[in-house]
């Protein structure tokens, strides 16, 4: 892909966003549970990023359906445990009751056991499926990886099992939620 921000003010705001998501995740208002606070001002961020990722959604439905192919045509030959390959297939065959809000399938790591979905906000989930005692702390160093790419405004870490999703920390389940939300609500959500 290009240069995902094809102008100064794209980059200015995608930069704006980027810093704002990074301060609110480190902001101990939202860490000690002042839910209002924080969910006003995730929604408020989430807007303001719908805007700056509508010309670029065409360029993630593309990725969803090609990574989504490539898991279904090539699942029985990937070197990974039954167990893993059925918490796959669950998570994509149920996405939209999993992780609504996150449309797009954005690929799966095999050596470490994370999923990678994204919203029509730029806000991506990175899910730990494998059945370790360190998968946590890998979802984690993979979220801080991401900290500086030029995709994404924000990163939050779930851990899935074959029937349930689970989060990293209070402010992930925070803006995973208020992306579920704002998905929902009449006007807002996206069609392709």
């Amino acid at each position: 892909m290009e240069e995902a921000w094809s102008d100064d003010h794209e980059r200015h705001e995608f930069t704006s966003l980027k810093k704002s998501y990074k301060t609110l995740q480190c902001d101990e208002i939202v860490l000690n549970n002042e839910i209002e606070n924080g969910s006003l001002r995730i929604s408020t961020l989430l807007l303001r990023s719908k805007k700056l990722y509508e010309p670029i959604l065409s360029y993630f439905d593309y990725i969803n359906i090609k990574k989504k192919n490539d898991w279904f045509l090539q699942s029985n030959t990937i070197s990974v445990s039954n167990s893993e390959k059925r918490i796959v297939t669950n998570v994509l065959l149920n996405q939209e009751h999993l992780l609504s809000g996150f449309t797009f399938f954005f690929g799966y790591d095999k050596e470490i056991g994370i999923l990678y979905f994204t919203s029509p906000f730029g806000v991506l989930a990175v899910v730990g499926i494998r059945n370790s005692e360190e998968i946590k702390s890998q979802v984690v160093d993979v979220q801080t990886n991401f900290i500086d790419n030029d995709l994404f405004v924000c990163t939050i870490g779930l851990l899935a099992t074959e029937e349930e999703i689970f989060f990293v920390n209070n402010i992930d389940e925070l803006i995973f939620n208020n992306v579920r939300q704002l998905m929902t609500v009449k006007g807002i959500y996206l069609e392709f």
